[in-house]
C-alpha cells in the first residue's frame, strides 16, 4: 500500500468516540492534531454501547481490545419480562450484528476515558471552546472560536453529534430523519434484583423498559416512547420530566422506582431518535464523520461502530492519497455502503417492538419465544440481511518507525 505522510495541521471538532479514535491514527501519521470540545470536560455519562464486527477489529489494531475487554459490562444477555418479572423470552449473549448483547458492550464514559489516555500526549485537547465560524482559501481553514483568539489548520473534520452545530455553519441546516421514536437513560443504582441480565419490559401506550446492569456499580434505565409528536427533547429538562412521569405513571414493573430517581439523576438524556442522511460528507478541506456524517440511531446498534470504523477509513484514505479531496472521496465510497446498511431500519419493527395494546404486547413476546426456535430461523433466513464478505477494513495500518508526533503546546 503506498503511504504518503505529508505532515498536515488539523483540527477535529468533538472529542466523543469518532474525534478521538480519529485523533489516534492522525497522530500516528505524524499530523499535527488539535481536538476542540464544546463541554467543559470529558463527558463520563451516557448509555452502554456496542463495538461490533469491524470496529472491534479496529479497537485491536489501535491496540486497546485487552483494556476495553476488561471494561466491558459482562452482561449476560437479554431477557423479555412481564409486568410482573416473569421471563417470557431469553437471548443469552452471542455477539455479532444479529444479537442485542453483543462481543464487546462497554460504558461510552470508560470508552471515551481509554480513548482519551491513549492519545492526550500525542494530541491537543481543549474543552469549553467551539468553532463560531470558519472560512477557507486556497491553502487553509481559517477558524474562529468563541472564547480563543483565531487559528489556521490545514483540514478541520466535524465528529460532533446528530445536530452538529459546527456542520450547519459550513453545510447549512440539515433536516433530521426521525423514527417516530423517543428514548430516555440514566443510571441509578444497582439492586440486587438487577442481576446480570439485560431486561426488557413492555408497557401499553406504545413504551417499553429496558435495565443494563454495569458490572454492579449502577443500572441503566432506558425508555422508550412511540410518539408522532415531535419537539419535545427541546421543551427542557423540567418539562421532559413532567412528560415521562405522565406517560409511565400507570406502569408497573420496575417503572415506580425509575420515576423515583428520575428527579434525582443530573446525567438524563432525552432523545428524539433520527437518522442524518447526506448526500456528501465534505466540502473544501471540511469533511463530517460520525453521527455528524451519517447518525443511525441507537436502536441501530451500529453508532459507536460506525463513529470508529469511519475514523479509520478517514484516516487509512489520507495516509494513501496526496489530495485531500481525493482522499476524501475514497473515504465516503468505502463508507457509505455500510452505513446505509446501518441504516437499513424499518419503520414497521418500530411498531413491532413497542406495541400498544395488552394483546400487542402477548403477541411480540410471542414472537419473541418463536424467533429464537431453529425451524423460525430457518425460515426467516432468506429474509435477513445480507452481507458481502468483503475485505471492509484491508490490511493494517503499517507505519514507518520513525514517525513520531509532538504537537506544540496550545496557542488558544
Amino acid at each position: 500500500m503506498k503511504q504518503i505522510v505529508q505532515k498536515k495541521n488539523i483540527l477535529i471538532c468533538g472529542s466523543g468516540i469518532a474525534g478521538p479514535t480519529l485523533a489516534f491514527w492522525l497522530a500516528k501519521q505524524g499530523h499535527k492534531v488539535t481536538v476542540v470540545e464544546r463541554a467543559s470536560s470529558l463527558r463520563l455519562t451516557g448509555q452502554t454501547v456496542d463495538i461490533r464486527d469491524e470496529g472491534r477489529d479496529v479497537v485491536e489494531r489501535m491496540g486497546l481490545l485487552k483494556d476495553i475487554l476488561e471494561l466491558m459490562t459482562n452482561e449476560e444477555g437479554l431477557r423479555f419480562v412481564d409486568s410482573k418479572n416473569i421471563i417470557q423470552a431469553e437471548y443469552p449473549s452471542a455477539g455479532g450484528k444479529k444479537s442485542f448483547v453483543t462481543d464487546i458492550e462497554i460504558l461510552r464514559a470508560d470508552l471515551s476515558t481509554l480513548l482519551l489516555k491513549s492519545t492526550q500526549d500525542d494530541v491537543e485537547y481543549i474543552f469549553g471552546d467551539y468553532v463560531t465560524s470558519c472560512h477557507e482559501n486556497e491553502a487553509e481553514v481559517v477558524v474562529n472560536f468563541k472564547n480563543h483568539a483565531q487559528r489556521t489548520f490545514d483540514l478541520m473534520m466535524i465528529a460532533e453529534g446528530m445536530r452538529s452545530s459546527t456542520r450547519e455553519l459550513v453545510f447549512g441546516k440539515v433536516p433530521v430523519h426521525h423514527i417516530g421514536l423517543y428514548t430516555a437513560y440514566f443510571a441509578m443504582p444497582y439492586q440486587s434484583q438487577d442481576g446480570t441480565w439485560v431486561r426488557w419490559s413492555n408497557c401499553t401506550g406504545g413504551k417499553s423498559i429496558l435495565l443494563r446492569p454495569d458490572q454492579g456499580r449502577s443500572t441503566r434505565a432506558y425508555l422508550y416512547i412511540r410518539s408522532s409528536k415531535r419537539g419535545i427533547d427541546l421543551t427542557g429538562r423540567s418539562a421532559v420530566n413532567s412528560f415521562i412521569k405522565n406517560i409511565f405513571s400507570t406502569d408497573g414493573w420496575e417503572a415506580p422506582r425509575i420515576l423515583e430517581e428520575l428527579d434525582k439523576t443530573d446525567d438524563i438524556f432525552f432523545e428524539d431518535l433520527g437518522q442524518i442522511r447526506m448526500d456528501s460528507w465534505s466540502r473544501g478541506r471540511v469533511v463530517l464523520l460520525g453521527d455528524a456524517a451519517y447518525c443511525a440511531t441507537p436502536v441501530s446498534g451500529m453508532g459507536t461502530t460506525l463513529s470508529i470504523v469511519g475514523a479509520y477509513i478517514l484516516a487509512k484514505s489520507l495516509l494513501t492519497s496526496e489530495d485531500h479531496h481525493a482522499a476524501y472521496k475514497a473515504y465516503e465510497q468505502k463508507m457509505r455502503p455500510y452505513v446505509q446498511q446501518a441504516q437499513s431500519i424499518k419503520p414497521w419493527t418500530i411498531r413491532l417492538e413497542q406495541p400498544s395494546t395488552k394483546l400487542g404486547i402477548a403477541l411480540f413476546y410471542k414472537w419473541k419465544r418463536l424467533e429464537k426456535t431453529k425451524l423460525m430461523q430457518f425460515l426467516m433466513s432468506p429474509f435477513g440481511p445480507k452481507r458481502e464478505h468483503v475485505d471492509f477494513l484491508g490490511a493494517p495500518i503499517v507505519y514507518d518507525t520513525d514517525i513520531t508526533c509532538a504537537p506544540e503546546k496550545s496557542t488558544l
